[in-house]
């Protein structure tokens, strides 16, 4: 099961796509770390931190949007419904917290797609 979220990213000046997965890099390292901010949201969760993997790789991944996704600047892949736990619970307040509760918001997947068709239906009668 892999689940995919897309996100908007409110100021790219400030906010960047690497900014992002250096965050989930950092922060999964800290879930290894007694008393870490990252490693206490988890236990908050109830997120079993030893049956955690490594790496985020292939757990938790940030990829970068593809073009022609109006709004939409980073998807995020979650391979298990831990790794959305995880992605709510202590990636994604972490990324809030240093750059602001607005810095990344998720995009309505309705909304999403029906500007894809809209931007392909404009496209095909431009042609």
């Amino acid at each position: 099961m892999t689940v995919q979220e897309e996100f908007a990213i409110a100021d790219k000046a400030l906010l960047s796509v690497k900014d992002v997965q250096d965050a989930v890099r950092t922060a999964w390292a800290d879930l290894r770390v007694e008393g870490s901010a990252a490693r206490q949201l988890a236990i908050d969760a109830g997120i079993d931190i030893d049956d955690l993997p490594a790496t985020a790789a292939g757990f938790v991944d940030v990829k970068p949007a593809a073009a022609g996704i109006a709004g939409v600047d980073l998807i995020i892949l979650a391979a298990s419904h831990a790794a959305v736990q995880l992605w709510q619970h202590v990636l994604l307040p972490q990324i809030r917290e240093r750059w602001g509760d607005k810095a990344i918001a998720k995009k309505n997947a309705a909304a999403t797609a029906a500007a894809k068709k809209a931007a392909a239906a404009a496209k095909k009668s431009s042609d």
